[in-house]
């Protein structure tokens, strides 16, 4: 008697592919509409392998938890899902090698919507590798190599965007193996989704720039707290100014400031 496996591996996606298997360019897509208008988003896609590939697709939810990682929840579970204003014109594509294809889908920004809400496209393309013959009385295992991506869509109800921001703690944390860890409490207290550029700098009583440091861009949803985490060097022993300046998009810069002294023995 043979007996047949079939073992399913996903593996997700934040970055486009330069090979194998269905490539598609997930930048995040930002749509703005006024408030009542429809228009429509398309995604191009692209089949570079020998062999037929189906691309399924699907909406679901996302935020970020505390510290920026990907929290995912089923389509149209949170207050600020755009999901249930998104809709696939065919949530499946069949491309032939070599073959180019795109998803559509229908955006609608209710009257009601003020800023912006987020939803998720799951995109995922694989292909269950047909049995191969086995001798009797011995198991058979296929396995399947599905890729996931995850392209990040906001709605942006246009003429009512309120961008607003704060911060909520700026800390220094003890000092280890010469760094001294920095934790930033910002939150979005806006109506849309936020882009952040900061900047750490450290200073003398003087005014003097010890050391300044560009921390790698990043974002907030509306109503969103996020922990973001960085690292300064240990200066020598004596008095010191941490400087945190953020910048996302407004016409004022955000700042926030922490003093903090170096003594021997430890911070």
């Amino acid at each position: 008697m043979k007996t047949c496996i079939y073992a399913l591996c996903i593996l997700f996606c934040f970055t486009s592919l330069t090979s194998a298997f269905v490539q598609c360019s997930i930048e995040d897509r930002v749509v703005k509409l006024r408030p009542g208008e429809r228009g429509q988003l398309e995604i191009e896609l692209y089949n570079p392998e020998a062999e037929q590939r189906t691309v399924r697709a699907y909406l679901g939810d996302w935020e970020l938890g505390t510290g920026g990682e990907p929290v995912f929840h089923p389509a149209g579970t949170l207050p600020n899902s755009a999901a249930g204003q998104l809709k696939l014109a065919d949530p499946l594509v069949v491309l032939g090698p070599g073959e180019r294809g795109k998803l559509r889908l229908e955006v609608e920004v209710p009257k009601e919507q003020r800023g912006s809400r987020a939803a998720m496209l799951f995109v995922e393309a694989g292909q269950l590798p047909p049995p191969t013959s086995a001798l009797e009385n011995q198991m058979q295992i296929s396995v399947q190599t599905l890729l996931r991506y995850g392209i990040k869509i906001y709605v942006v109800a246009q003429g009512t965007e309120e961008p607003a921001s704060k911060i909520n703690d700026l800390r220094l944390q003890p000092p280890s193996e010469g760094k001294i860890p920095v934790n930033i409490v910002l939150q979005n207290s806006g109506n849309i989704h936020l882009r952040y550029q900061c900047r750490l700098e450290v200073r003398s009583l003087e005014g003097e720039v010890l050391e300044e440091k560009e921390l790698a861009p990043f974002s907030i949803l509306p109503g969103a707290v996020r922990t973001v985490q960085s690292e300064i060097k240990l200066p020598p022993f004596g008095k010191y100014l941490l400087l945190a300046v953020l910048d996302y998009g407004s016409e004022k810069l955000l700042a926030a400031e922490a003093p903090f002294e170096i003594r021997e023995g430890g911070k």
